[in-house]
């Protein structure tokens, strides 16, 4: 489990420090905060584990570039990282790295992207930008990139050492860390049904999961749902529900029910990782929002799974705090501000804190005001 976050130099955020993370994690706070730079910072960080989404079939770091430019689609390519990388730097400063330092309670992975891809002598030509993980040599640090990459920030130049038992100790050392990164799962208004067609569905049928999102569907959404099948369209399948006197396709369905569906079927196939969902409250009643978050929160107490949220919705904490008490897990609440110089003030609300806020009449999201 992720104990703390560092990040420094991206997007709008100059330097944040988020401590004390727990089973669920929620940010709130007004738009510019930093909220969604958090998700993206870990998102980037597992890429070194796992460079490609296994859901969007893409570059990870490449879709972060992407994803808040709605006309741009990250499968166009690595020139499209080239047109827009700039705007991941805080203030476009490129001549400084971006920095990412996650703490696994004890152990710590510290992360670097640098703007200008080093090239070591005889190399190929790299593929696209990658994250340089920080790795201690003696007094010095080398800057690791899988599979046998080196760079030393120092000399600007890959050290002439032999590294086969520097990697071999770093991937022994961080073995455990690494597999949880590899699952880390990012859900965003940017996933469509072809994503979940082409990469989830097979196998969430082949485990039979599908049963999960059906029950879900019945408690709040489609209550005569009896399954979700495969159905020929225009040449092609596509997802769709089974109704009692129809098939309805899932891009058919009601704003609700269809975001429901495409957060909850990944959800049902990852364990022992974390889960990062963007405003998971988006088009969704609150009976619906219930629902979806009793689904979620039972996976992810089932698969070991550390969620980061990130909304604006007070029913959604509120929510969200009955259901944890039920399951008796960790919540903390995260209150995040960011000044004019790029400093995130984050400020840890305890339970107490945010029932007092609500009886006195007080929106927690509104902190900046009091």
């Amino acid at each position: 489990m992720i104990t703390s976050i560092y990040v420094e130099n991206l997007r709008g955020v100059k330097r944040c420090v988020v401590n004390n993370l727990t089973h669920v994690n929620i940010f709130i706070g007004r738009n510019g905060a930093g909220k969604s730079t958090l998700l993206e910072a870990i998102y980037m960080a597992s890429a070194w584990a796992r460079p490609l989404d296994i859901i969007k079939g893409v570059s990870k770091l490449l879709y972060v570039v992407t994803r808040r430019r709605g006309h741009v689609d990250a499968r166009y390519g690595w020139e499209i990282y080239s047109k827009y990388k700039d705007m991941l730097w805080f203030n476009k400063y490129i001549n400084e790295e971006i920095q990412i330092a996650l703490n696994f309670g004890e152990k710590k992975m510290e992360f670097r992207l640098m703007y200008s891809q080093p090239q070591p002598p005889h190399a190929p030509p790299a593929d696209g930008p990658a994250l340089w993980l920080v790795v201690a040599q003696g007094s010095n640090v080398i800057y690791y990139q899988r599979p046998d990459s080196f760079w030393s920030p120092v000399t600007k130049s890959t050290p002439p050492l032999p590294f086969s038992e520097l990697q071999k100790r770093v991937e022994d050392e961080l073995r455990q860390e690494l597999e949880f990164l590899e699952g880390v799962l990012l859900l965003d208004s940017r996933l469509t049904p072809r994503d979940l067609e082409q990469r989830i569905w097979p196998q969430l049928l082949d485990r039979r999961l599908d049963t999960l999102i059906v029950e879900m569907l019945r408690e709040e959404y489609e209550v005569n749902v009896h399954d979700i099948t495969y159905k020929p369209v225009g040449g092609e399948y596509v997802l769709a529900l089974k109704l009692k006197n129809t098939t309805v396709e899932i891009d058919a369905l009601g704003d609700g029910a269809r975001a429901a569906v495409m957060y909850a079927s990944p959800l049902a196939l990852v364990k022992d990782t974390a889960v990062l969902m963007e405003d998971p409250e988006a088009h969704q009643h609150p009976a619906g929002l219930k629902a979806f978050m009793s689904f979620a929160l039972k996976i992810a107490k089932r698969q070991n799974l550390q969620l980061f949220i990130t909304t604006h919705s007070i029913e959604l904490i509120n929510i969200i705090k009955q259901l944890v008490r039920e399951l008796d897990m960790g919540i903390h609440v995260y209150f995040m501000e960011r000044g004019p110089d790029g400093v995130v003030d984050v400020r840890m609300l305890e339970e107490v804190d945010v029932d007092v806020l609500q009886k006195m009449g007080l929106d927690p999201r509104l902190l900046y005001l009091v």
